[in-house]
């Protein structure tokens, strides 16, 4: 029986899409492990595997793992979780402009438009790349949005009351953080990636702060004129948390009890339950999309940076307060999204999501089987044992510890964050468990 390793890096983002992957793959007979991320190598030397899954090479001590891998005969696959990098500064970066590639088998991506900015950069040949789709955007089609919540569910768990209509605001502040604390990691950590190439470490966080500052008062006094509504918060799983809970804390109960914040949820049950959707050029906003819900632009702050002209005309862009309490109220009152909006989000999702479906996941799975099964019998060079001790203790202590070392290690014993302000971040058995019960009926 072979085996394929899958990295899984952020759970709230990756994990539910690869213990699909997961179970698709099982179906064909394969041994699926997965692991987090940055302990693929260690993985692989214990368990030999036929191929490597990756999310991304950015770091040249990743793409080095990668490579030493490769020249064992495992086979790498890169199938990358963010595929949609609608800011224009960015996308150099996202299709591996300053990241070595070679050792990439098959590099799997969300479409055609960043087929070809990839093919603009010359990182890789043509004939290594497969355009699949979103495969996460699978759980907005048939079959899998059969398992989402629905709106009694989640107003159960999260004691609101089901009646009122739900606002839903995804946060996606990820640096406003580094413009109070921790600026030299934030530093370290774009140089590491190369992208001090592309942004200011100390322009943009401060940029950051200033318009979550700005969001955050205009939501909360929308909240305190609108009282017939629940605002769930869906905060971004890689930005700081606790801003958000010690805010909240300071609210008069009547407010507060309207407001959930909410971190452990996938945000497809959430933006189920939703009735409009407040972003910043947020994927969530794609997502929404899909299930035909309103989405309001947020361009509050005259110096916002993180805006993207082509994301944003998929929603009703409001630049003050008045306007986004209006368009607020319009949709509550049960207003049509416009014909020219609509249109542009079928434009947006045509050009950057390749096929919304429901079966992107079965491309990839496809795409991958089919490449393995030319490849032939190649079997990756075992190492000997005495090469492979250190591989043997590591594994062997992530594996009966679930991983809680490593934890330590990020967190500390007593932190509840880490330096980025992640909370809960990776995976363990009881959340892959979660998943393996949640998809076991779904016909594969």
């Amino acid at each position: 029986m072979h085996t394929i390793l899958i990295c899984i890096d952020h759970k709230w983002r990756d994990l539910a899409g690869y213990v699909y992957v997961k179970k698709l793959l099982e179906k064909e007979g394969y041994r699926v492990i997965l692991v987090r991320n940055n302990f693929e190598e260690y993985y692989a030397d214990v368990y030999n595997p036929q191929a490597v899954i990756m999310i991304h090479l950015y770091d040249k001590k990743v793409s080095d793992r990668a490579k030493r891998m490769k020249n064992r005969g495992i086979r790498i696959f890169l199938m990358p979780t963010e595929g949609i990098p609608t800011l224009k500064s960015i996308r150099a970066f996202s299709v591996g402009a300053f990241s070595d590639l070679s050792a990439v088998d098959l590099q799997f991506l969300w479409s055609d438009e960043m087929k070809k900015e990839m093919l603009s950069y010359n990182v890789i040949d043509a004939s290594k790349i497969r355009v699949v789709g979103v495969p996460r955007f699978d759980f907005y089609k048939q079959p899998l949005v059969n398992i989402l919540l629905t709106k009694d569910q989640l107003c159960e768990k999260y004691n609101l009351d089901s009646s009122l209509p739900i606002i839903t605001w995804a946060t996606n502040f990820t640096h406003a953080s580094f413009f109070v604390k921790n600026k030299d990691f934030l530093k370290k950590d774009w140089k590491k990636y190369k992208l001090d190439k592309i942004y200011d470490p100390e322009q943009i966080p401060k940029r950051d702060y200033e318009s979550r500052e700005i969001i955050f008062s205009s939501i909360m006094r929308l909240i305190n004129e609108i009282d017939n509504v629940n605002l769930i918060i869906k905060l971004h799983p890689s930005e700081d948390h606790l801003y958000y809970y010690d805010r909240i804390e300071k609210l008069n109960s009547q407010i507060k009890k309207r407001i959930k914040i909410i971190t452990k949820e996938y945000i497809w049950d959430v933006l189920n339950s939703t009735d409009v959707l407040i972003k910043r050029s947020c994927t969530t906003g794609i997502e929404a999309w899909i299930l035909k819900k309103p989405t309001i632009e947020l361009k509050l702050n005259p110096d916002e940076w993180y805006f993207s002209e082509e994301h944003a005309r998929g929603s009703d862009i409001v630049n003050t307060y008045d306007e986004l309490k209006d368009k607020v109220l319009f949709y509550l009152k049960e207003g049509a999204i416009p014909d020219d909006i609509m249109r542009n989000r079928e434009d947006f999702l045509r050009k950057w999501c390749y096929k919304t479906d429901g079966k992107s996941t079965k491309r990839f799975v496809s795409a991958m089987l089919d490449f393995l099964r030319k490849d032939g019998a190649v079997v990756a060079k075992q190492r000997k044992i005495i090469e492979k001790i250190k591989s043997l203790l590591i594994v062997f202590l992530m594996n009966i510890t679930d991983y809680r070392l490593h934890d330590i290690k990020i967190y500390g014993l007593f932190k509840k964050v880490d330096k980025l302000g992640r909370i809960d971040k990776f995976f363990h058995n009881k959340d892959t468990g979660y998943w393996e019960k949640r998809l076991k009926n779904i016909y594969v």
